[in-house]
């Protein structure tokens, strides 16, 4: 009879536990909950919460503490890591299941959270965060370090690694919706390319040029030979420069082309420069000139924006049988009829040959490039 009592005591004794705990689980959320220490382990946690667990949240108050950090669950492992041997902390697991449509099927996805400690000598680790599909392995893609350096990518699996160095490293090829404002220094070696797609400029690639990557966008590049009608101005080539590409004072285009001159020496030869907008602009002009047959010519231009309706021109042709007059030009063009900020304009190169034997084809284009670079 003694042990009959007994074990009606303990009965009614885990019933009273577990009214009390559920009463205070279904109480309002801002009173004060009694502190759970390292000492109740899970077992005890969930005899105490017993019943259908699905429907029944576990809440942990600990108020008044206004901004005063303080712990409320802390997942440890109170092991000494040795040399070789890490000890990494328990994981945050959180999972859910996902229809597939295609298949028919439920399939498990899993996130895990985790802190991996690492081998260095200042002791560090690595906060990672996991995902795994259908049961398969966790991939760690994204990473956040000690010292506040984040490593994100696709590509890559961040497992229990110090990474060192860049305070933000992606992996992969990386698409970027909107602006992307680089304050400091851009370091190619960080690009491991030579191009960066560029959607805000007209879909082109900046490209880095030097140690300091001074970016520039490529505006045109021509490798077909393109002649002069017989004794009329002729547009040799003709690329559209975008309202934008010289938005800012200092933004500079450079500008390169290069042919020969062929047929009579007696006909006068004109290589002529245009900036097109609603009026046309010129930014070099050779003139008439009498040129040796056969003579290769080169000529580059540089135009910087001084503001919104001027820039500054400096050309220099090159050719062995043009005359020393001519070859190197300096313009001021301030017009607003041509707007580089809100409109697009067009750079036009062209030719003509004329007087005494003038013909077609007695002036030619054949290679020709065009690069826009900002401002420093």
């Amino acid at each position: 009879m003694g042990n009959a009592m007994k074990g009606i005591v303990s009965v009614l004794s885990i019933l009273c536990v577990h009214v009390v705990y559920s009463q205070h689980i279904l109480a309002e959320r801002h009173r004060e909950s009694p502190p759970i220490t390292n000492r109740q382990t899970m077992d005890t946690l969930n005899a105490h919460v017993a019943g259908d667990t699905s429907k029944v949240p576990l809440y942990y108050s600990k108020n008044g503490i206004g901004q005063t950090s303080i712990d409320a669950l802390i997942l440890q492992n109170m092991t000494a890591a040795t040399a070789g041997t890490q000890q990494w902390s328990p994981r945050l697991r959180l999972s859910g299941q996902s229809w597939n449509p295609d298949s028919g099927k439920s399939s498990p996805v899993d996130w895990i959270i985790e802190n991996q400690t690492f081998n260095t000598p200042g002791s560090g680790g690595v906060l990672t965060f996991g995902a795994s599909q259908k049961g398969a392995p966790f991939q760690r893609h994204f990473a956040l370090d000690e010292s506040g350096r984040m490593r994100v990518g696709r590509s890559e699996n961040f497992n229990g690694e110090d990474f060192a160095g860049d305070d933000l490293y992606v992996a992969g090829n990386e698409t970027v919706t909107g602006d992307l404002n680089v304050v400091g220094n851009f370091s190619p070696g960080s690009v491991n390319a030579t191009s960066v797609n560029a959607a805000s400029v007209n879909s082109n690639d900046y490209r880095y040029r030097g140690n300091n990557v001074h970016f520039s966008v490529p505006l045109f590049d021509h490798f077909a030979d393109a002649g002069n009608n017989a004794m009329t101005q002729t547009k040799l080539y003709q690329d559209t420069l975008y309202a934008g590409q010289l938005a800012n004072d200092g933004d500079k285009l450079q500008l390169h082309y290069a042919g020969t001159f062929i047929g009579s020496a007696t006909a006068g030869k004109e290589i002529k420069m245009l900036i097109s907008g609603s009026v046309d602009e010129v930014v070099f002009d050779t003139g008439v000139v009498t040129v040796t047959s056969g003579s290769s010519w080169d000529l580059e231009i540089l135009i910087v924006r001084e503001s919104q309706f001027v820039v500054r021109c400096i050309s220099h042709l090159t050719c062995g049988g043009l005359p020393t007059s001519a070859p190197t030009q300096y313009v001021r063009l301030e017009s607003e009829d041509v707007d580089f900020k809100n409109t697009n304009n067009n750079l036009v190169l062209y030719a003509q040959a004329i007087g005494a034997g003038g013909a077609s084809n007695q002036v030619i284009a054949s290679v020709a490039t065009g690069e826009y670079r900002p401002a420093h």
